[in-house]
């Protein structure tokens, strides 16, 4: 069974990503806080990195998708890939505007505003961690294939899943190297230069009717043997 620590509608988020006067952080990212704390023994506070995410770059996801008109998208924060230690940012869950399928963009928020890329493996960055990093574009193109492989909707059907970085905070001439990496429908990189096409993206995906029952659909889905883990 998959697990999440929020699902919901992108309308309905869409007052809760609004910041609000004199309150240190946005009434989402407190939610998030706290469902966070109850899914995990002692009440373990979440990574600040995760509160960071929660905090700056959900937004942008949930105003772009509400700037579409694609507000009955179901948005799935920190979805659990089963049998692994990863999380995809954000699962969107709706209806193909165009097969009228169901359609799921899988979505990582970096916040970092640079990026290099190491001089001997094109896949190894460094995000200003201590330690190489895999480059994002590739790990959401291995998100999507663990799913594709994993649950029993998806097998077969790669045009069901997009896969999307959202670098809002970085400009493209900062994370060039980044590009070197061929992208695809399951893994695309976008900056702050790119938002319009990210806006684009989701219209071309998401068509603006509800996306609850997709987003069951993927839940209940019948599950193979796990693949190798994605990280």
């Amino acid at each position: 069974m998959s697990s999440y620590l929020l699902r919901a509608s992108a309308s309905s988020l869409a007052d809760e990503v609004k910041k609000q006067p004199g309150v240190e952080r946005r009434p989402l990212t407190d939610r998030l806080i706290e469902a966070y704390q109850r899914s995990h023994k002692q009440g373990k506070a979440p990574a600040s990195s995760w509160v960071d995410a929660w905090e700056n770059s959900l937004p942008v996801v949930i105003d772009a998708l509400v700037e579409r008109g694609l507000g009955q998208v179901e948005v799935l924060i920190e979805y659990s890939l089963p049998h692994t230690n990863a999380d995809v940012d954000v699962l969107l869950a709706g209806v193909h505007p165009g097969s009228g399928e169901p359609s799921y963009v899988l979505v990582e928020l970096k916040q970092q505003r640079t990026a290099t890329v190491h001089p001997e493996r094109s896949v190894a960055v460094n995000l200003g961690y201590e330690e190489w990093k895999l480059h994002p574009v590739r790990q959401v193109q291995k998100y999507c294939q663990y799913l594709m492989q994993y649950k029993a909707m998806l097998r077969g059907k790669p045009e069901r899943v997009a896969g999307a970085v959202l670098m809002h905070n970085a400009h493209d001439k900062d994370v060039l190297d980044l590009f070197k990496l061929r992208p695809s429908d399951h893994g695309r990189l976008y900056t702050m230069d790119r938002l319009e096409s990210f806006r684009k993206l989701l219209g071309a995906r998401l068509a603006p009717r509800p996306g609850g029952e997709a987003a069951q659909a993927l839940i209940d889905s019948p599950e193979y043997e796990p693949p190798r883990s994605p990280m």
